[in-house]
């Protein structure tokens, strides 16, 4: 495409515009890259973060408890091998000999504490 310029002269110029607008996309493309071939801004460092929240918060006593709870669920093993193998032993022997009286009292027991702790009024109501 031709464009017309006026010359100081006011002779008529002829100018190759896309010579121009090659240059001009040419300069786009340039910043365009550049601003892709910047780093992007890094995440903040979680630690960081959490060390200047952990910094500002602190836990009232029954969190502070309960965190010291959950620590010693988690370090406690679901069985307690030493003493499956004590009764593995006194069953194997024939020396194991349960109470049922005291069966039956742990398990009324559990029964109340699980009534209770789903209903805790209801000592009250009564």
């Amino acid at each position: 495409m031709a464009v017309q310029n006026v010359s100081t002269q006011g002779a008529p110029a002829q100018r190759n515009t896309n010579a121009t607008a090659a240059n001009a996309q040419g300069t786009a493309k340039s910043a365009a890259v550049e601003k892709t071939a910047s780093p992007a801004p890094s995440a903040p460092n979680t630690t960081d973060a959490s060390k200047q929240i952990a910094a500002g918060v602190q836990l009232s006593p029954r969190a502070k408890e309960m965190s010291l709870a959950k620590k010693v669920i988690d370090n406690t093993p679901d069985i307690r091998e030493e003493k499956v193998t004590k009764f593995k032993d006194l069953i194997a022997k024939g020396q194991y000999k349960p109470d049922a009286n005291k069966i039956t009292e742990g398990i009324v027991r559990e029964a109340i504490r699980d009534d209770l702790s789903k209903n805790p009024d209801a000592l009250l109501n009564e």
